[in-house]
């Protein structure tokens, strides 16, 4: 071994800076306390201040790598709320602010159900829980050179004590894309905060882009219930009206029959849920109501089971609705099942399976099955009723409208050669026998309708 600066050992002194910095204030009707913290390539700061009656929140980050970017939020809480009248007032206002960076809707949709929003919109405790707040706007709120966003946020509550608040944020987001973004989020606790009955969140994210002609949203109900009983479920809407003109809009998904877009629900949210009420582990009851362009769809189902000695009882009965509007077209599938079981073995069950179509014309097919022990009966029916009538398709010329279409300029179009010497240029200006609506085209070229 090489001997150092003291004896085998090489040793060195240096000075570390400070990776963060407290602060509390708390004189001259300000109090309150905040930090800065520095990690590598980034700045982030909180402070929350009670100055003169009003609860301030903001939070900064500042990154300098890869390239420079700023984000920055504020929060209010208004001493003496803003009332709108039959109840409804403001109570606290806030905006955002984002140079170099963008919205991330997918992060939002898909940390809806873990409390995302709960971390942007206003957040309690911004102090003790800092790291998750920074982490989520961080998340929410990426870098993206050369983009930007700006907008307010509003809370509103109903009732006296508060019944229903409502947190809301526009963000506005631009160059490239133009993007309107809204961030919501809805808490019912009834019939007060301390013992709720009823305890309803739900969580939203929706973007409109007027450019291209579009509008998503996305939304989820989490971590609510009414008495013990657990309540779930999610929403989607999309819509275009651009080159492409489409609705669709479900609460709690689809029917089996029919398959929705890739791209729905938007933003790459998870599949949708049921809209569903656990009373128990039990009993349970879904549901869902469906509309798109061509279609009205909507179904249910209640499960039950009951445990006892080894024995156990369980039913269930569903029914899943499809209306197609053109052609007019209808079919409803309906279960229903009954069973018992001894230690794991079925002793009896009874079984349902019900379809009813039209109207042209109209079907009824239905089996009802007995299963005891090994011994299975089954019971078809099938029957058909009104008259099927036939579509007349109503014979067209269609030379009148191809004959009208050739006559238009812009049903013609040129293709000239690809290579850039042809050996021939044409002149558009002064040509002998041409007539207004006339176009020349490259002897190598070819006419395209």
């Amino acid at each position: 071994f090489k001997d150092g600066n003291a004896g085998p050992l090489d040793l060195s002194l240096d000075v570390i800076p400070p990776r963060g910095m407290g602060i509390v204030i708390n004189q001259n009707g300000v109090k309150g306390g905040g930090f800065i913290s520095k990690t590598e390539g980034q700045y982030s700061g909180i402070v929350d201040l009670n100055l003169y009656g009003y609860a301030i929140q903001a939070l900064a980050i500042l990154k300098t790598e890869p390239f420079t970017s700023f984000l920055f939020a504020i929060f209010v809480n208004l001493k003496t709320a803003i009332q709108l009248g039959a109840g409804w007032k403001i109570t606290k206002i806030g905006g955002m602010l984002g140079i170099n960076h963008t919205v991330s809707h997918d992060i939002i949709a898909s940390g809806i159900k873990s409390g995302i929003l709960d971390n942007i919109m206003f957040p309690d405790n911004i102090i003790e829980n800092a790291p998750a707040v920074i982490r989520n706007f961080d998340a929410v709120f990426p870098a993206l050179h050369g983009q930007n966003i700006f907008g307010p946020a509003l809370r509103i509550a109903y009732g006296t004590p508060t019944l229903i608040t409502g947190d809301v944020a526009v963000i506005l987001e631009f160059p490239n894309p133009f993007l309107l973004s809204i961030l919501g989020k809805v808490t019912s606790k009834l019939p007060n905060s301390d013992n709720p009955i009823v305890q309803i969140n739900i969580g939203i994210v929706g973007a409109l882009d007027i450019v291209n002609g579009k509008v998503g949203l996305y939304g989820s109900i989490y971590d609510s219930k009414i008495l013990d009983f657990v309540l779930s479920g999610d929403m989607a809407f999309a819509a275009s009206w651009g080159s492409e003109k489409n609705l669709i809009f479900s609460i709690g998904g689809f029917n089996p029959r029919f398959t929705p877009p890739s791209n729905f629900p938007p933003f790459n949210a998870p599949r949708l849920r049921r809209l569903n009420l656990a009373f128990s582990d039990l009993v349970t009851f879904e549901c869902y109501l469906a509309l798109t362009s061509n279609t009205l769809q909507l179904g249910a189902r209640v499960d039950a089971v009951f445990k006892k000695s080894g024995a156990v009882i369980s039913g269930f009965l569903s029914f899943d609705a499809l209306v197609l509007f053109n052609p007019l077209y209808y079919v409803i599938d309906v279960e229903a099942g009954f069973g018992v079981k001894i230690k794991g073995r079925s002793l009896a069950s009874v079984t349902f399976v019900g379809v009813i179509e039209g109207p042209n014309p109209h079907r009824i097919k239905g089996s009802v099955t007995f299963s005891i022990l090994w011994w299975d009966f089954s019971i078809h029916v099938e029957k058909t009723f009104g008259d099927e009538i036939l579509e007349v398709i109503s014979s067209i010329d269609p030379w009148d409208i191809l004959g009208e279409t050739l006559k238009q300029e812009e049903s013609w179009t040129i293709e000239t050669p690809p290579w850039q010497k042809t050996g021939v240029i044409t002149n558009d200006e002064g040509v002998l026998g041409m007539t207004e609506g006339s176009q020349l085209i490259h002897p190598t070229g070819r006419f395209k309708v």
